[in-house]
């Protein structure tokens, strides 16, 4: 998760560095609720402590080494959830009563996150089936394939 971090600061300080005040929109990169409550707040967020500059205004913290706690000043960050009800053998046993459940219960966890947060990408798909959808000549879970 480290290279998604440093990924998600770098675009955030060159976004910034641009003037742009527009949000700022990551991923969740599938990480459990409340994953990424400590980064990008500006309360507790890890920055790098050793990384290179091309230029005075943009830090690109692609070549940090370590990160340490420091105040950060961000703002206009909005966390994007994607939500699917396939990818486990687990959700695949669900009736379509638990399914509902579930996807319930994720939307009331967004609003817990201390990002605003929004799912961009979801599917009411249940079942892994679609024609590659697991990758070329991979099958499917559904059908223990």
């Amino acid at each position: 998760m480290s290279d998604v971090v440093r990924y998600n600061y770098n675009t955030y300080s060159q976004m910034r560095s641009t003037g742009s005040e527009n949000n700022f929109v990551f991923h969740d990169a599938f990480q459990s609720m409340g994953y990424w409550d400590d980064y990008l707040t500006g309360s507790v967020d890890p920055k790098p402590t050793n990384y290179t500059t091309h230029n005075s205004s943009t830090p690109d913290y692609i070549n940090a080494t370590s990160f340490t706690d420091d105040e950060g000043d961000y703002y206009n960050t909005v966390l994007d959830h994607h939500h699917y009800e396939v990818f486990g053998v687990d959700v695949l046993k669900m009736n379509i009563t638990s399914h509902l459940l579930n996807v319930k219960n994720f939307a009331s966890g967004m609003k817990d996150e201390k990002h605003p947060a929004l799912c961009g990408e979801w599917s009411a798909a249940l079942t892994d089936c679609a024609w590659w959808l697991n990758g070329v000549n991979r099958g499917s879970r559904y059908a223990d394939e």
